[in-house]
């Protein structure tokens, strides 16, 4: 049957509304032993509370080129044939390298989720694999990212820094 591979470790969101949406399995490798073409994937949140699953311009591009459907409720994304019952593994795994979580509230603790990826193969067999999504508070994340631009002077710029610090050291204390 179908197997995913290259999903070990985890895809890090740092932040909250407004944050860019993160890949969930850059490195993922689709395989079938025993044929070349997939029914279908389905990428599915086990608890998505505010996350939502999208998909990005690169594997829009790859779904077009290999003639896929991509649809997603925010829960759970398909990726299904246009024409015909099956299409190359290929597509499906570019698809899926281009999968994103976006979270939508505010992130005030380290926590988890884990998405679901499941394979249909031409002769109706299926495997899942999961994949872990670490969720980091933003203002962790604030800290964290480097500073790019003109560099920001004054005592309302000290200030902030300051209670960034402040709110990131009260995070590790409450870990």
């Amino acid at each position: 049957g179908p197997q995913v591979a290259g999903t070990a470790g985890s895809a890090v969101f740092a932040g909250g509304a407004g944050s860019k949406p993160v890949a969930i399995a850059t490195g993922a490798t689709l395989t079938d032993a025993d044929g070349t073409t997939l029914q279908a994937m389905v990428v599915r949140l086990d608890a998505p509370q505010d996350g939502t699953l999208g998909w990005s311009a690169a594997a829009q591009t790859a779904a077009t080129g290999y003639g896929l459907n991509i649809a997603s409720d925010g829960a759970t994304l398909t990726v299904t044939p246009k024409v015909g019952s099956t299409a190359a593994i290929a597509g499906f795994e570019a698809v899926l390298r281009g999968v994103q979580y976006a979270f939508a509230g505010l992130i005030t603790q380290n926590a988890s989720r884990t998405a679901t990826v499941t394979l249909t193969d031409a002769g109706g067999a299926a495997s899942a694999e999961s994949v872990a999504l670490t969720l980091t508070p933003v203002l962790c994340a604030m800290i964290l990212k480097p500073h790019t631009g003109k560099k920001k002077r004054g005592p309302l710029a000290f200030f902030l820094h300051l209670l960034n610090f402040l709110f990131y050291f009260c995070s590790l204390l409450i870990r």
